[in-house]
């Protein structure tokens, strides 16, 4: 009577516990896996400090075609490096490893990879 109606009690608060914990498992394994997945991304996009950029006197044209000239110039990405033309570069956005956080010019890979995973938003 008495007794089986305490057990079965004891037992479905140990059943809730064990749920509630298995909830609260599955909420810190998706925030890790959120995590990883930004790290993962800032591990493919961020250059090292001393980026190797690449040198203006070998780059003839843009990614997106613009043959460089007199009227169109050369910039690198103050990010990855690369040489773009005006129209590809120009956002400029604080970069995540330079202390002064005074917006840099970066291309619109850059631009977007770095504004999703803004710290400040």
């Amino acid at each position: 009577g008495e007794k089986e109606k305490g057990e079965k009690e004891k037992e479905g608060e140990l059943e809730k516990k064990d749920s509630e914990e298995d909830e609260r498992r599955k909420e810190r394994k998706e925030e890790e896996t959120s995590l990883l997945e930004t790290l993962k991304g800032y591990l493919e996009h961020i250059p090292e400090m001393n980026t190797h950029w690449q040198s203006l006197r070998d780059v003839h044209q843009c990614a997106c075609g613009r043959a460089f000239s007199i009227a169109v110039h050369k910039h690198h990405c103050s990010y990855c490096g690369t040489v773009v033309c005006e129209v590809c570069s120009v956002h400029s956005i604080p970069l995540p490893y330079n202390a002064t956080l005074k917006a840099q010019r970066v291309c619109k890979s850059c631009f977007k990879f770095l504004h999703q995973n803004r710290t400040d938003k």
